[in-house]
């Protein structure tokens, strides 16, 4: 009896060490996530900090600027075709795709546009990659010659990539949020700046960057376009993404 006394207090003892254990665990996994969240809002945050300061400095500059006394309202309404080329700089190696594109631009009412588009690019050896996004964007003007934007994007891609003789897929969604300020400099010539935060659906991968662009228009119809933009991977900081596009601006 005296045996089966201590196997039960020992087997209770053995019990109360394993809940003991498993709520510690449980605790810790809870403040770890806790911790996580509140490093990423903190990030956020600041980002957005950030973002602002940088906009206020920019319109700053921009309203010194020489403006266009005859310039007109800025249209959302267009189609830019064009080709683009995104490389992608590891630290051990690069990847070059190229291709064309086409974006659409709507006006659905007086400060709010209509966005849709879809890329199609290629590398060297074969390997595709497709995208296409819709959004929206939001525009306000500062005055009769600068515009500030802001558009939301949502990104579908899907790349395909060769080894041997297979070929494999993959794909994905990105979100996509583009503060931008639009300056008439000459009748002709429009430039551009904005900031680059683009988060990967499902993956703790966000680019942020900077673009810069320029708009030379031919006539009311037509205009050319061009636009760099480069960005850098938070998550590893080894990996920078830069796009360039030329094409041309249907008006309508």
């Amino acid at each position: 009896e005296k045996r089966t006394d201590t196997v039960v207090k020992s087997s209770k003892l053995n019990l109360f060490f394993i809940i003991f254990c498993i709520n510690i665990k449980s605790q810790f996994e809870i403040n770890i996530h806790i911790l996580w969240v509140s490093v990423q809002y903190i990030s956020i945050i600041t980002y957005i900090e950030f973002l602002m300061k940088l906009l206020i400095k920019i319109c700053l500059v921009i309203l010194i600027l020489p403006t266009s006394i005859n310039a007109e309202e800025f249209s959302y309404d267009y189609i830019d075709i064009g080709i683009e080329r995104d490389d992608l700089e590891a630290s051990t190696r690069g990847s070059l795709y190229e291709g064309y594109f086409v974006y659409v631009s709507k006006t659905l009412s007086k400060n709010i546009h209509l966005l849709g588009s879809y890329i199609d690019s290629e590398k060297s050896d074969g390997n595709t990659l497709d995208s296409k996004y819709i959004g929206f964007g939001v525009n306000y003007p500062i005055n009769k010659s600068t515009d500030i934007v802001v558009d939301y994007l949502h990104y579908k891609y899907k790349g395909t990539y060769k080894y041997l003789t297979s070929t494999y897929s993959s794909g994905g969604r990105v979100n996509s949020i583009e503060p931008e300020i639009r300056h008439q400099f000459t009748d002709d010539i429009e430039l551009n700046t904005g900031l680059i935060w683009q988060n990967f659906a499902g993956r703790p991968v966000t680019y942020k960057g900077l673009s810069a662009g320029a708009i030379y228009r031919i006539n009311n119809d037509l205009s050319l376009n061009y636009k760099i933009g480069r960005a850098k991977d938070s998550a590893s900081n080894t990996l920078d993404w830069e796009h360039r596009e030329f094409g041309i601006r249907y008006h309508f």
